[in-house]
């Protein structure tokens, strides 16, 4: 597919998963079936930000956590900058960013 790259690298997800990969596991099942919304907030300058709306596995009765997530589009691949989640445990590696992060393995894009 020459032209087209995906959003996220698998490797920048496991960077993103930090020294455990139990957010990856957890991800992977919310990805399956917790991602309400995603979309671009802005994409200028080389930078694109991400929106997300993540259901809460334990309380799915509840509003979805917000999930932001900054990437530098750079060659060969890009980079993830930053990551936000409003959830308790949102330190920048939780399920709900990992479930994000993995969403974002599948989309591509045009240059």
């Amino acid at each position: 597919m020459d032209g087209f790259q995906s959003v996220v690298h698998l490797g920048e997800i496991f960077k993103v998963c930090g020294d455990t990969l139990r957010p990856f596991v957890t991800g992977t099942e919310v990805d399956e079936y917790g991602i309400v919304a995603i979309g671009q907030t802005e994409n200028v300058d080389g930078i694109l930000k991400v929106f997300a709306l993540v259901m809460q596995a334990s309380h799915p009765d509840k509003l979805p956590h917000e999930v932001k997530i900054t990437i530098k589009l750079t060659n060969p691949r890009n980079i993830v900058d930053s990551t936000w989640c409003k959830c308790l445990g949102g330190n920048g590696s939780c399920k709900h960013i990992l479930a994000t992060c993995m969403r974002l393995l599948w989309l591509v894009f045009s240059h």
